[in-house]
């Protein structure tokens, strides 16, 4: 692995140490890239982007880019599943929930409290 790789391994556990007090659940709203790996006449390629939608954990917000993670551990501050989405693509942001590193509980009282809101209606993003 290179330096290069080694270094923001290191700048992402530092941020997530930083941020391990406070976290966020997100949804962000953003347009995405399409690719395709088939042969297609050039006529049949789609001429419009789709808008995307992303929920997760808000584990680093730069000024180019947010990166979101599926799955968070806190006694470890470390993550799996994550999604690195440019700032310039992002169309809108909500937070869902923000709550600290102490009211996660042995019961998980909090994700138990934001399963029950999220069965409610949730407004989109342009309502907030």
């Amino acid at each position: 692995m290179g330096k290069k790789n080694n270094d923001y391994r290191q700048e992402t556990t530092k941020q997530l140490k930083e941020n391990a007090g406070q976290l966020k659940i997100v949804l962000i709203e953003w347009i995405d890239s399409e690719s395709n790996n088939e042969w297609q006449p050039i006529e049949d390629l789609s001429t419009k982007l789709e808008r995307s939608y992303a929920c997760g954990f808000l584990i680093q917000d730069e000024k180019e880019f947010m990166r979101l993670t599926t799955s968070i551990d806190i006694s470890t501050d470390s993550c799996i599943g994550t999604l690195l989405i440019p700032k310039k693509c992002i169309l809108g942001f909500k937070t869902l929930t923000t709550f600290s590193r102490d009211d996660v509980d042995g019961n998980f009282q909090i994700l138990k409290d934001f399963q029950g809101r999220w069965k409610t209606s949730v407004p989109s993003i342009e309502e907030a």
